[in-house]
């Protein structure tokens, strides 16, 4: 599991915040993890998605063995 730290705007957090009660989450992680979950979802089922998640998982191997 990796640690990211995220910049937003204060629209954006608002969103954010919106959607953590309305879904009843406790953590603004858990709506973060739900809302990209969703969108990885959506995408993953496209050629060129999957060519450019092979590209990522490729790059952060590189960079674990560095």
């Amino acid at each position: 599991m990796k640690k990211i730290t995220v910049t937003l705007t204060d629209d954006l957090f608002a969103h954010l915040e919106a959607l953590k009660l309305y879904y009843g989450y406790s953590t603004r992680s858990e709506i973060v993890k739900k809302a990209l979950d969703e969108l990885i979802n959506k995408l993953a089922v496209g050629d060129v998605f999957r060519y450019y998640l092979s590209e990522a998982r490729n790059k952060l191997k590189v960079e674990e063995v560095e």
